[in-house]
């Protein structure tokens, strides 16, 4: 038979809550959340590069509108997609985006020099993510990146 103290048991019991709760007061949670996002700059744009490409549609998950006749004639020319707006000729506009992570607002831009012409003709909508995107990535890579910093943090596994 094993005779276990129950002062020294309790005070085990204790130690391990105390930890646990300093574990969970060390996450800093807002701070980290805005660190892992601008740490995914590189997945978030190309997001909302892909819809931009691929679907011709902005984070308004509407079809930006359509080229004019002439750039559709140069686009085909140029053996590029002509059937929807993807705001890609030579890729400066889409090399020069970037994600700025602020007080928990996301902002998307880019730094080329025709990013306010291309807004003023197809409007903001041309930056951000629809809501299948956002969804996608809050519940894909950000997801598992934030689980990982709180397993670091505080010790808990996520199943």
């Amino acid at each position: 038979m094993i005779l276990i103290d129950e002062d020294f048991l309790l005070t085990l019991i204790m130690s391990t809550i105390t930890q646990m709760i300093n574990n969970f007061n060390s996450l800093h949670l807002r701070e980290s959340v805005e660190t892992i996002i601008q740490e995914q700059e590189k997945d978030i744009i190309k997001l909302n590069q892909d819809q931009l490409y691929y679907l011709g549609e902005g984070s308004d998950s509407k079809p930006l509108k359509p080229y004019s006749f002439l750039t559709e004639l140069i686009k085909r020319e140029k053996g590029q997609p002509y059937d929807r707006t993807t705001l890609k000729d030579t890729g400066a506009f889409y090399s020069a985006f970037k994600v700025d992570v602020n007080s928990g607002l996301i902002t998307f831009d880019s730094s080329d020099e025709k990013t306010q012409m291309l807004e003023k003709k197809y409007g903001n909508q041309i930056f951000g993510l629809t809501s299948e995107n956002k969804t996608a990535y809050s519940f894909g890579i950000f997801y598992e990146e934030l689980k990982k910093y709180i397993t670091k943090k505080t010790g808990l596994q996520f199943m």
